[in-house]
């Protein structure tokens, strides 16, 4: 703020404009910095605890995530965890459970071990625990028994929109697999919906040894896929109506369908980090349309 107002009383003041320019990109670094910390401080989340002993927990399942080598992995919005207070109930987990995973909605019970996010295994590699930390994964627990049906009490109304758009993703993810068979539609249904559950290890092993497991990855190559082809279908419909293109522009018009489908993709594809990146790159192109 300091930073800004220099610059604004600089260019009141009629500084040369070598010195109004850094005084703005000195402000909009701190303002950068400013974002980030507000953003740290506004996903802060409990984390669980290390060294608990096998404990039972309680929750709503939100997501089924990619599958893991020791079992299939979702992710859980805790009601109740023994041995913990509420005030240090993690609000997510993300828990390795056996045999097929509950779909979103479920309400399970399950005893397993307890963890905090781990640390990375080597300096430098993939850091789990900060990635958990900006999606407020506050630990994973790895199942040791069977998962079972819970009665609980109703979520709160955000939890309940999550677990109703990721059941329908879900239930689309399943109807694509029935449909082209778990090899095939494995692959479908993980750049449809970003589910990876159905994908065979062989396959994937295949695709991660050709350098082509990016694919599996919604990004911009899919979003300007869906959008792309949807923006000149509508604009060629437009133009094949002689009256409908006479007065309406079918550029925009498609643009607009474009912006729609793009926004459309992002919620079933569940909003990865590539996938909202890749959306407001074509929306603001859409935009500019």
């Amino acid at each position: 703020m300091v930073l800004f107002g220099a610059w604004i009383v600089g260019r009141a003041r009629g500084l040369p404009r070598a010195a109004t320019l850094i005084l703005l990109m000195l402000a909009c670094f701190g303002g950068g910095l400013a974002v980030a910390k507000l953003r740290a401080e506004a996903v802060a989340a409990p984390i669980a605890p290390a060294d608990m002993k096998p404990t039972q927990l309680e929750g709503w399942v939100m997501d089924v995530d990619s599958p893991g080598q020791n079992g299939a992995r979702i992710v859980v919005a805790p009601v109740r965890v023994r041995g913990l207070t509420p005030e240090a109930t993690p609000e997510r987990l993300r828990v390795t459970v056996k045999g097929t995973p509950p779909p979103p909605g479920a309400a399970i019970r399950v005893f397993g071990i307890l963890n905090p996010p781990p640390p990375p295994a080597s300096p430098g590699a993939y850091d789990f625990g900060r990635n958990a930390y900006f999606q407020g994964m506050g630990g994973t627990l790895f199942a040791l028994g069977p998962t079972r049906a819970a009665d609980l009490t109703p979520p709160p109304w955000r939890v309940r929109m999550v677990m109703k758009v990721n059941a329908v993703r879900y239930a689309l993810a399943e109807r694509i697999v029935a449909r082209l068979g778990e090899r095939t539609g494995g692959v479908a249904a993980a750049m449809t919906t970003g589910h990876e559950t159905w994908i065979q290890s062989p396959d994937l092993d295949a695709m991660r040894d050709s350098g082509l497991a990016h694919i599996l990855s919604i990004s911009g190559l899919h979003m300007a896929v869906v959008g792309g082809f949807v923006f000149f279908a509508v604009r060629l419909l437009v133009a094949a109506w002689p009256w409908l293109a006479l007065r309406v522009s079918g550029k925009k018009v498609a643009a607009i369908a474009g912006l729609i489908a793009v926004g459309t993709y992002l919620v079933i594809s569940g909003s990865p980090p590539p996938a909202e990146r890749a959306a407001v790159t074509a929306s603001i192109a859409f935009l500019a349309v």
